[in-house]
């Protein structure tokens, strides 16, 4: 498992363990000890979700996005007046959506969302109030809770971003494991590994998380609340790693 340049822990490890598996140069500034019982709830990631619009819907985070197109799409047609809706895509009077935005639906822009000039939404979106999607930037098949910010050049692929998370510029959540015969992913956390039995998930990233310009989280990956990821490294989650 390669865990280079996190500065806050791994889901579901101890503060040791996350010591243990990190360079050793890399200070913890927010340490963070699991004290119950792991549980890869999207609502143990992110507080905002249980009162959310999704806040029944599917729990576990790769299930989500497996069904993500399905679930925007039912909250559209649950949307209030506020909303300017055109087909499958519904855009809050209050957000800001730039010229030269693909939009392919179903999508969901919040409240005082602002999406930037060339940004791409596709395969199920939900950008909640307040959120911010830079310039050039991809999502694909993706939850941004309230006050998330994904900075300009970045790909997201089948995640869940928590509240108030960043993103800085070019970073990449990737979301399939090309380099691997088994595309399946797996993820190794708190001494165990997940079968998500899908092919294709990004990450859970945790409210106030912050990954760091250019850096790259692989397929399948759990961030707690306030992990910091280092500019320019690579986050592997994977027991094949």
């Amino acid at each position: 498992m390669t865990e280079t340049g996190v500065v806050c822990g791994i889901s579901g490890c101890c503060v040791a363990d996350a010591i243990a598996d990190i360079d050793q140069d890399v200070a913890v500034r927010h340490p963070m000890a699991m004290q119950n019982e792991y549980n890869p709830t999207i609502s143990a990631f992110v507080a905002d979700k249980p009162s959310s619009a999704f806040g029944s819907a599917i729990t576990l985070p790769w299930q989500a996005t497996q069904q993500a197109e399905h679930l925007v799409i039912d909250q559209i047609d649950r949307l209030d007046a506020d909303y300017e809706v055109s087909g499958a895509v519904a855009v809050h009077v209050t957000a800001r959506v730039e010229d030269g935005v693909v939009i392919k639906g179903p999508v969901i822009i919040g409240p005082n969302a602002f999406v930037a000039a060339n940004a791409y939404l596709r395969g199920g979106v939900f950008i909640a109030n307040d959120c911010i999607v830079g310039p050039s930037c991809e999502l694909k098949t993706t939850f941004m809770f309230s006050g998330a910010k994904i900075a300009h050049l970045s790909f997201v692929g089948d995640s869940i971003i928590g509240s108030r998370a960043n993103i800085e510029a070019g970073a990449i959540i990737a979301n399939y494991r090309n380099e691997l015969e088994d595309k399946l992913i797996r993820i190794q956390s708190n001494g165990q590994v997940i079968e998500t039995g899908v092919d294709k998930f990004g990450a859970l990233i945790g409210d106030d998380a912050r990954v760091g310009a250019n850096a790259v989280i692989a397929p399948g990956a759990l961030l707690d609340k306030k992990t910091v990821v280092r500019r320019a490294s690579l986050l592997d989650q994977s027991p094949s790693s």
